[in-house]
């Protein structure tokens, strides 16, 4: 038998080794995380001492050396007076020397300007709004970031003077949005959907170029069932330079003042598709649930025929076939029927259908919008929901993504003046008639 020296200990347990290992990687853990701290906090004091360092070597150099009596010197020193610097998106109070010129008024460093830029304070707070997170918040996040020593005071990033910076940031983003010129390009499609944040409707504008790039064209307030909200619209994006003379296709989300608008302000040049999504929720409101599987079914094989024709003999079938037990379900398939069918008529690619048979593009950019407006509890008026909305789309364009290949694309632009041609081509015919 083993002999082990008095207050030794025997060979452990491959459980206590384990939970010996936990032990010391907690302690490891533990002692990396207060070090990053530390680290993080001493790079903010060094800034600080940084900033210090430019002021006082600005004063060396303007007014000389102390007790010097040069005759070149822009000013005399004048002992400290409280200031701050902006570290990390914070406003940190230091004590700033001081110049001034020979009649004893101050003169301005250059350097104090600089340390203070009020700029990188607004990108740090909308930043952070961006990501989600709360006005009330950022402080909390900037000092958990970026930690400062308790000897340091920090201000300026306050839920008020977070709010303040955002309310000027959107409302710039919506007179950037506002006065954004269209005639640098030309858009193959415009999609117009309606959005609600609150009791506020926001009519939403989305344009796709002949890339497949997308575009954020406006935020209106107001619903797409207004025929004069969306002829404001339409008339908004007209003054800002949109060219629809060579034809355009308009996807709608159903809207009878948006299909309104649009058949009196471009008749000539709008091709109108109707959003299939809206539609078939709104069959499917007229239905008992336990009728919604088939009815969805056969709605899908029909909006997937590539033959337009094909796919509306389904269509009647299925109307024929609910009117005598839903006849309101059937009335609202019938109504707008050929234009939920317009990018199968036009013999678009499938890519292409599937992207511009709804107004999903529009929904999808608007969902990633909701990190950031979600947290409003209470929309105090239009305007407000407006700028949020805009500088949420703005954002979010950012990193918007390609519709589709440019061959798609090119697709798209045919089938947009064969149509155009056809329409000449009626209108031709009907003169000469």
């Amino acid at each position: 038998m083993r002999q082990y020296a008095k207050g030794g200990v025997g060979p452990a347990t491959p459980l206590a080794q384990l939970a010996r290992r936990r032990a010391e990687n907690t302690l490891i853990a533990a002692a990396g995380a207060s070090c990053a701290e530390g680290l993080l906090g001493w790079g903010t004091a060094a800034a600080v001492q940084r900033a210090q360092q430019l002021m006082q070597a600005e004063v060396d150099a303007r007014a000389g050396d102390r007790y010097d009596r040069w005759q070149g010197r822009q000013g005399h020193r004048n002992g400290t007076a409280p200031g701050y610097v902006v570290v990390g998106g914070r406003k940190v109070s230091i004590l700033r020397p001081r110049l001034v010129d020979a009649d004893g008024r101050e003169v301005e460093l250059e350097s104090y300007a600089a340390v203070r830029d009020a700029a990188s304070m607004d990108r740090t707070a909308l930043g952070k709004v961006l990501e989600g997170v709360a006005c009330r918040k950022v402080a909390r996040g900037l000092q958990r970031d970026q930690p400062l020593a308790e000897d340091f005071k920090a201000y300026g990033a306050g839920r008020s003077s977070v709010s303040r910076r955002w309310m000027a940031a959107t409302e710039a983003a919506l007179a950037a949005q506002a006065s954004r010129r269209l005639d640098d390009r030309r858009y193959l499609a415009i999609l117009l959907d309606g959005k609600g944040l609150g009791d506020h409707l926001l009519l939403v504008a989305l344009g796709i170029d002949q890339r497949g790039a997308k575009h954020v064209l406006g935020v209106w307030e107001g619903d797409s069932e207004n025929k004069a909200v969306a002829m404001a619209a339409l008339a908004d994006l007209s003054e800002r330079g949109l060219d629809v003379n060579q034809g355009v296709l308009v996807v709608i989300d159903g809207g009878k003042g948006l299909a309104s608008a649009v058949s009196e302000m471009w008749p000539e040049v709008a091709i109108v598709a109707r959003c299939r999504a809206h539609k078939r929720r709104n069959v499917l409101g007229h239905l008992p649930k336990k009728e919604h599987g088939w009815v969805r079914r056969t709605l899908e094989r029909a909006w997937h025929e590539p033959d337009g024709g094909e796919a509306e003999r389904r269509l009647r079938e299925l109307i024929a076939e609910l009117q005598p037990r839903w006849p309101d379900a059937a009335a609202s398939l019938s109504e707008g029927l050929a234009e939920t069918l317009t990018c199968q008529r036009l013999g678009l690619p499938a890519a292409l259908v599937r992207a511009l048979g709804t107004t999903n593009l529009i929904e999808s950019a608007l969902a990633r919008t909701e990190s950031i407006c979600h947290r409003v509890c209470r929309w105090r008026n239009g305007a407000q929901a407006v700028r949020w909305a805009t500088m949420a789309l703005l954002e979010a364009e950012q990193g918007f993504g390609r519709v589709a290949s440019p061959e798609a694309m090119a697709s798209l632009s045919a089938a947009i003046a064969r149509e155009m041609e056809r329409r000449a081509a009626g209108e031709q015919a009907a003169a000469a008639d």
